[in-house]
């Protein structure tokens, strides 16, 4: 597929430049060049040609400058990709760049291999672009498709589930009905056989008797299961209602007690009554609290073989705590919420060996919460089980020896909880910085109280905004204000901006709390003056970082402040000082100036100077011109070298500024090496020289400054191949006595150095002696950059050499560099 390249530039050269290079690829019809020479002739050319693909654009042009047409690319077209190649390559002009949407940035002189790979790069990125708004579009059909097969399905679901409920209705009409019939022909069969077992027939013989007996029983459990059907009815329809009254609960329990005696036959159990006869009287309905504890201890008894079945009951403020304790079989834990539904049983082999329909426990939740109470299980296979559920004490029953109540429903304190609570109460009362809470429910004010009670912290509580900013401006001295949002009468961003009207951000912060979460909400809180935001629900931690952290500012400003006063005394005395030093700053300033803007001018020219050398050279050889050959390759030789110098002037003087930035990532270190290695491949075989690598095994990934590291080695590999001839050089690399420390050693046997020379090799513009630099040339830079350099990671260079013998570099660096480790 044909790629079509706008390129931008001010350059007449680079046209043909860029035609001869890419001649091959024009030929094949593989990319096609557009040409404009600043961005306002380039925004009119995207007009006429809307099919571009990729913009390579200059920043210094006439009428309309790199970095303005990148912004007007951007507006225009958030698709279209940019490559700014420029010969301002400081950090500052790429950075503009980058936050205008340029996609890479390549300096001049260009080098047209390197241009080659990135406008593949930028290509197949622009082709992974459309192709995902290609499937963005793609994948917004089908969910509109989606969405219309949603709507369909949803609306037939909604018609079946119109269809489901009419069902269900019907079946709790059945349900209801049908108990009711049933009950009419229970209570005549029950009543009838009990007045057969009382002699209303005449007298019976114990066979009968007994066989009587379990008529009255097997009618009595249907009748149990139909009253559960009617209950189970009756609470679908919201018809069930109590009648409360104060109750006694050790009575009620004697009467079930009572009434269970026959579940017991056959069984080796016990049941025991251990509440309180002295325990205050509940607010229940009776017949449903009987129920629900003919409901419980019947469970109980229907799964206990032997053991006991315990109640017991312990008052907890303005509630009584019941428990139903048996030694049953247990149940499952993955079935303690199942019981309680309806129709549910435990499914283990002991459960299904009794009858029942799965409704007295749901029934028994149904009721209990109607009463006010709770209801909830603890159990363990073969252990047993413990129900327990609450009631609220009747205010109509005396409140006798309540040092016997005992609260179960929310364990005792521990030690530690003790002396926590104490501490956090010596620290509230402390108050070492003072904290105005804003909000207008209680339990917030509870919350924001108890976590801040961690620090020491005076926390002074206001309900709505109109309090706290009445505070606020009547004086009162606050070092934090955490405000929420949504308050009655006055919004938490009315009080900031008023609170923002007497103090200054750092002078009084502001943490906002918010339950919104949309940025929306977070920049109009910001717009307002909160200087941070946290939403509900917050995470204790993140809350007191957070407000450690405005505390830590507003201290850190409050120091400040306090030393204002002797550090304008001191600046005052140095002033004379400052100037003088400021005098030779600015001359020192003027001249790296001079430097930078020269090295950068020196860059346009040589950017013709290679260009056309290179396609010389390509025309030579294909032309069969090879006498003409060797005096290009010294075109080039000499134009390499000088852009060298070039960028080795440029970096002392960004060093010297302090322009000179780290860029840290991770990387593979035996992969750097290679790198190295090949890029040095055809100056080691210039001079016959044999390189060997020494990689230490395990050192793996590292982080640096890999492109600093990359020099630090082109550096002093370049030097030692420079003054070794048939020689060996050696590059080890290996980790420190610490495993913290990167050692790179370079070795060589070249011409070695005297002591003299050692003494002033790190000095700029300086090499062994006047007769070395004209014999071996080069700036006398290299080695100062590389020594700058390590010391910007955290590192050190040394050298060791004997003249006649060789020299040994050996470079320190931190194998995890941080920015801190620039200031040298």
């Amino acid at each position: 597929m044909l790629a079509k390249i706008l390129v931008v530039d001010d350059e007449t050269d680079l046209e043909i430049l860029i035609s001869q290079k890419f001649r091959r690829e024009i030929r094949n019809k593989e990319i096609a060049f557009e040409f404009a020479h600043n961005g306002k002739e380039a925004l009119d050319k995207l007009e006429e040609l809307p099919d571009i693909d990729v913009v390579l654009t200059d920043i210094n042009m006439p009428e309309m400058d790199g970095l303005s047409f990148l912004q007007n690319l951007k507006a225009r077209d958030k698709m279209m990709q940019a490559i700014v190649v420029s010969a301002y390559g400081d950090l500052e002009n790429i950075r503009a760049a980058m936050n205008r949407g340029a996609y890479d940035f390549l300096t001049k002189p260009i080098d047209f291999d390197d241009l080659k790979i990135t406008l593949r790069k930028t290509l197949e990125h622009v082709r992974e672009l459309r192709e995902a708004e290609r499937a963005q579009e793609e994948k917004r059909q089908a969910q509109e498709d989606a969405l219309a097969q949603e709507l369909k399905a949803k609306e037939a679901q909604r018609k079946l589930i119109e269809h489901l409920r009419r069902l269900d209705k019907l079946k709790d009409d059945f349900l209801a009905n049908t108990s009711h019939e049933l009950r009419t022909p229970l209570n005549g069969i029950i009543g009838i056989v009990e007045s057969l077992l009382d002699g209303a027939g005449g007298d019976v013989n114990d066979k009968v008797r007994q066989n009587l007996a379990m008529v009255v029983a097997s009618g009595k459990r249907l009748a149990s299961l139909v009253d559960d059907i009617l209950d189970f009815s009756k609470m679908k329809t919201g018809e069930v209602h109590l009648k409360r009254e104060p109750v006694d609960l050790h009575a009620a329990v004697e009467d079930v007690f009572q009434l269970s005696a026959p579940l017991m036959i056959g069984k080796e159990l016990t049941l025991e009554n251990q509440l309180p006869e002295d325990l205050p009287a509940v607010d229940a309905d009776p017949n449903r609290l009987a129920q629900i504890l003919h409901n419980l201890i019947g469970n109980a008894l229907k799964f206990t073989e032997r053991g006991s079945i315990t109640v017991s009951a312990h008052r907890a403020d303005d509630r009584v705590t019941v428990e139903v304790r048996d030694t049953g079989v247990g149940i499952p834990t993955e079935k303690f919420e199942d019981i309680f539904k309806m129709f549910e049983q435990v499914e283990v082999s002991a459960t299904r060996s009794h009858g029942g329909t799965g409704l007295g426990l749901a029934i028994t939740r149904n009721l209990v919460e109607l009463h006010g109470g709770h209801i909830q299980v603890e159990s363990e296979l073969g252990q047993g089980s413990v129900f327990r559920f609450t009631l609220q004490v009747s205010e109509d029953a005396p409140t006798v020896k309540t040092e016997r109540v005992i609260q179960i429903t929310q364990p005792p304190l521990s030690n530690e909880s003790l002396e926590f609570a104490n501490l956090a109460h010596q620290a509230f009362s402390r108050g070492e910085y003072r904290v105005l809470v804003v909000d207008d429910e209680p339990v917030n004010q509870q919350v924001l109280a108890n976590h801040l009670s961690l620090r020491d912290f005076l926390v002074v509580q206001a309900m709505n905004g109109i309090e706290a900013l009445k505070r606020v401006e009547d004086g009162e001295r606050f070092d934090l204000v955490i405000l929420d949002i949504m308050m009655p009468g006055m919004s938490g961003y009315e009080v900031a901006q008023r609170i923002r009207d007497v103090y200054s951000l750092v002078e009084l912060p502001i943490l906002m709390l918010t339950a919104k979460n949309q940025s929306k909400d977070f920049v109009q809180g910001l717009e307002c003056g909160a200087n941070d935001y946290i939403t509900k629900p917050f995470d204790k931690r993140e809350l007191l970082a957070r407000v450690d952290t405005l505390l830590a500012l507003k201290a850190a400003v409050g120091e400040l402040q306090t030393h204002q006063a002797e550090l304008l005394a001191l600046t005052e005395r140095a002033e004379e000082m400052t100037r003088a030093e400021e005098e030779a700053r600015q001359s020192d300033q003027q001249k790296s100036d001079f430097l930078a803007i020269m090295s950068h001018e020196l860059r346009t020219p040589l950017n013709a100077i290679i260009g056309y050398s290179e396609i010389l050279h390509e025309d030579l050889e294909s032309e069969d011109q090879s006498p003409f050959v060797p005096d290009v390759l010294k075109i080039q030789s000499s134009a390499k070298q000088l852009l060298s110098l070039i960028n080795n002037v440029l970096d002392l003087t960004k060093i010297e500024r302090g322009k000179m930035e780290l860029y840290l990532e991770q990387y593979k270190l035996s992969s750097l090496v290679e790198e190295v290695a090949i890029t040095l491949k055809p100056l080691v075989g210039k001079n016959g020289n044999h390189l060997t690598l020494e990689v230490e095994e395990g050192i793996g990934l590292v982080k640096g400054d890999v492109t600093k590291t990359r020099q630090i080695l082109l550096n002093l590999l370049s030097n030692a191949c420079k003054f070794t001839r048939r020689g060996k050089i050696v590059l080890r690399v290996s980790l420190g006595d610490d495993s913290e420390t990167l050692c790179f050693q370079i070795r060589d046997t070249g011409i070695g150095m005297t002591r003299e020379q050692l003494a002033r090799l790190f000095k700029p513009f300086s090499q062994g002696d006047a007769s070395t630099s004209k014999h071996y040339g080069g700036s006398g830079l290299g080695l100062v950059i590389t020594k700058r350099i390590a010391e910007m990671m955290g590192g050190q260079v040394s050298v060791a050499s004997e003249l006649g013998e060789g020299s040994t570099f050996t470079v320190n660096l931190p194998r995890e560099v941080h920015i801190a480790a620039r200031e040298f």
